[in-house]
């Protein structure tokens, strides 16, 4: 069987399998980091957020896109200083 596989593991399939999982790391961190940096900007708690996402790689992207606050936390301040200017 070893021998089968090692014929069929050519250098240019093992190429395209490091690629491959090196694609799949480099999407592992930059959705860490952009759950953290897009956390940090809703008011949300980035390390709580950053911790779903390490521990739940793909599943935590989704989880968190599904149940991170609506609007920037600067949009929620702008809103609420518009709503007690309107209120005088």
């Amino acid at each position: 069987m070893s021998k089968y596989i090692s014929e069929l593991m050519s250098p240019q399939l093992m190429g395209v399998v490091y690629a491959f999982v090196g694609f799949i790391i480099a999407l592992y961190v930059l959705s860490v980091v952009y759950v953290f940096i897009d956390a940090r900007r809703r008011g949300a708690s980035a390390y709580v957020a950053w911790g779903i996402i390490a521990l739940i790689p793909f599943v935590g992207l989704i989880a968190y896109l599904v149940l991170r606050p609506h609007s920037y936390a600067s949009d929620r301040e702008e809103q609420e200083l518009d709503m007690a200017l309107r209120e005088r």
